[in-house]
């Protein structure tokens, strides 16, 4: 631990935010991950630097086996095809979904699982103060809702809630 982190322990700045933090979190039913408790996704915590915290909206069941494509944020046709095929393929067997929600494959992803009823996690990188194509927006606010009102999927988020929110959302 570096002497600026010993320095912070304890100051009334930060034991206020972590009071705030709390509250809000509480109240907008967003659940806290500890790493040290065992909480965090048990593969994310063998990176080596894992967040200690991560925040959480919603529900997925954790024993699901977890399913993730990657590709590009300019998605082709056949990278389009691809996913669908894939989702309609597997739709009788039991996983969830994770994507970063971005535009591209993670988007067809998110749609196609929700499409398919599968349950979707959603790992956010930033808020969106970060974007700045106005599609992107859209897209994020549009897909967030329909996340948190799926009964089994969830949001997750390593920020704090002070520093990125869904204006009326609870994230």
């Amino acid at each position: 631990m570096g002497q600026k982190t010993v320095a912070d322990i304890g100051r009334q700045e930060h034991l206020k935010f972590a009071e705030e933090e709390l509250k809000f979190c509480e109240k907008n039913n967003i659940r806290i991950l500890l790493r040290y408790l065992n909480e965090t996704p048990s593969l994310l915590n063998e990176c080596t630097d894992a967040p200690a915290v991560l925040y959480q909206k919603g529900n997925v069941d954790n024993s699901l086996q977890k399913i993730s494509i990657v590709g590009t944020r300019n998605m082709t046709s056949y990278g389009r095809q691809f996913i669908e095929n894939f989702f309609e393929t597997t739709q009788s067997y039991p996983y969830a979904s994770v994507s970063g929600l971005a535009l591209g494959a993670d988007k067809e992803v998110h749609e196609q699982s929700i499409r398919y009823r599968k349950p979707t996690i959603a790992v956010l990188a930033h808020g969106f103060q970060f974007c700045t194509l106005q599609k992107t927006e859209s897209f994020l606010r549009k897909s967030f809702r329909k996340v948190v009102h799926c009964s089994q999927s969830s949001v997750l988020r390593e920020n704090p809630t002070g520093k990125i929110l869904f204006r009326g959302t609870g994230l």
